[in-house]
């Protein structure tokens, strides 16, 4: 519960920051995504499944911005945030009862 609660918390953090995660201007937007990442990383999906509302604006408001050279800096530098984000729903959903304790799998229920 503990997780659950701090993960909320980061999200709840990144969408209330979204405008500036999402904007050109160096803001140190990668710690706020490292956070969410260490969220999906969890392994209670009631844990991991928390950041993919945060990690689905933020794709939709990048995708909304104006195409221009500030945009492509930050294309670039969120590459490797989002295979990350790949790997960790891969994880996710190829994850079995054998993968985790019975609490686990209670809990996520």
């Amino acid at each position: 519960d503990d997780c659950f609660a701090l993960c909320r918390l980061f999200c709840e953090m990144g969408e209330a920051y979204m405008p500036l995660i999402a904007s050109t201007q160096d803001a140190n937007q990668l710690t706020i995504i490292e956070l969410e990442l260490l969220c999906a990383n969890h392994p209670a999906r009631r844990v991991a499944t928390l950041p993919l509302r945060f990690f689905y604006n933020l794709s939709r408001a990048w995708s909304q911005m104006p195409e221009d050279e500030g945009k492509m800096r930050l294309r670039e530098a969120m590459i490797d945030p989002f295979l990350r984000l790949a790997r960790c729903c891969l994880l996710q959903s190829e994850r079995t009862e054998e993968d985790g304790s019975a609490e686990d799998f209670a809990r996520d229920e």
